[in-house]
C-alpha cells in the first residue's frame, strides 16, 4: 500500500515494532527525505507519525511526539505576509519550521502558508 503511496525508486519494506508502530526501511535516502518531507500522512482517516529513527534506537524505545503541518494564514494585510511575520505567528502557534516565500522573502499567493511542528 505505502509503495504505491510513495513511489519510493530504490524499494521500500515495512516492518511491524507493535502496537500502531512500524519501521519503513528505504533503500535510499532520497526517497526517505521525500516522504518525510511530504509530511503529514494520512492513513485509513488516521495521522501517520513519521520520524527519522536513529538507527542504534531500540524499537519500543522510539516515540514520536510531535508532527509537521503545514497551516494557512488567511485575511492578512499584505504587509505583514512575509518572513518575518510568518516566524513570529509560527512560533506563537507551535514551533515554525519554514514558509513558502519568494526569493525577497515576500508570500506569493493569497495566504500566508507556513509549515510548523506540533507536539
Amino acid at each position: 500500500m505505502f509503495k504505491r503511496l510513495w513511489n519510493p525508486r530504490h524499494g521500500l519494506s515495512c516492518k511491524p515494532l507493535g502496537t500502531n508502530t512500524a519501521l519503513f526501511i528505504f533503500k535510499n535516502k532520497v526517497d526517505m527525505k521525500k516522504v518525510l518531507n511530504g509530511s503529514p500522512w494520512l492513513f485509513d482517516k488516521s495521522l501517520l507519525a513519521l520520524i527519522e529513527a536513529d538507527v542504534a534506537q531500540v524499537g519500543s524505545n522510539i516515540e514520536v511526539s510531535s508532527c509537521q503541518f503545514w497551516i494557512q494564514i488567511h485575511d492578512m494585510p499584505i504587509g505583514l505576509m512575509n518572513k518575518v511575520f510568518a516566524k513570529v505567528s509560527g512560533n506563537t502557534i507551535t514551533k515554525f519550521l519554514e514558509i513558502d516565500v519568494d526569493s525577497d522573502g515576500y508570500l506569493y499567493g493569497r495566504f500566508l502558508r507556513s509549515s510548523d511542528r506540533s507536539s
